[in-house]
């Protein structure tokens, strides 16, 4: 069996605009910072050779290059946020 391909994306269809930004060691990160229109996509295209490890959506925010760790921010309107934290026990 060959690679696999992986392709990880996430589509703003909130209809607002949303903020996306990092924490590291539970610290905001500036360079982190993304900003998606409505619409707008996130993407990124794995290749996973063998041995196969398979990726998860953390792979979208480059965690795997840094090997850093981090919780996700996600700003709505700069009113709404939500908070996604980094489980590493919880992946299988």
């Amino acid at each position: 069996m060959g690679a696999e391909t992986l392709d990880y994306s996430i589509v703003n269809q909130s209809g607002q605009t949303v903020e996306r930004s990092g924490y590291v060691n539970g610290h905001r990160d500036p360079a982190s910072r993304v900003i998606l229109l409505p619409g707008e996509k996130l993407q990124k295209v794995v290749r996973d050779d063998a041995p196969y490890k398979g990726c998860s959506m953390w792979v979208l925010f480059d965690t795997q290059k840094t090997g850093v760790k981090m919780d996700m921010e996600f700003v709505y309107n700069n009113h709404k946020k939500t908070v996604y934290h980094y489980c590493p026990d919880l992946l299988l």
